[in-house]
């Protein structure tokens, strides 16, 4: 049987989604120099505030969440032998 290969399966297709999410991210943090923010707080006022801060929020709920994992959700081995 002829496997059908997707878009995602080609390694020519990935490079180029990866160049074009970059090219967004740069645009996005650099769209921070030109748009008007309304700051509640002083760090609000930073160039890329906000990507530094959704960064930080991403990195605490993996850090978080592997910790909760570890404490809550991983058994023993022997844990169905006993």
């Amino acid at each position: 049987m002829k496997k059908e290969f997707d878009f995602f399966d080609k390694k020519e297709n990935i490079e180029k989604l990866k160049i074009i999410f970059y090219i967004v991210l740069v645009v996005l943090v650099l769209l921070d120099l030109v748009v008007h923010k309304h700051p509640h707080y002083t760090w609000e006022s930073y160039f890329g505030s906000y990507a530094i801060y959704g960064f930080i929020s991403c990195v605490l709920i993996v850090v978080v969440s592997k910790f909760l994992g570890k404490l809550f959700l991983q058994k023993p081995e022997d844990y169905y032998d006993r």
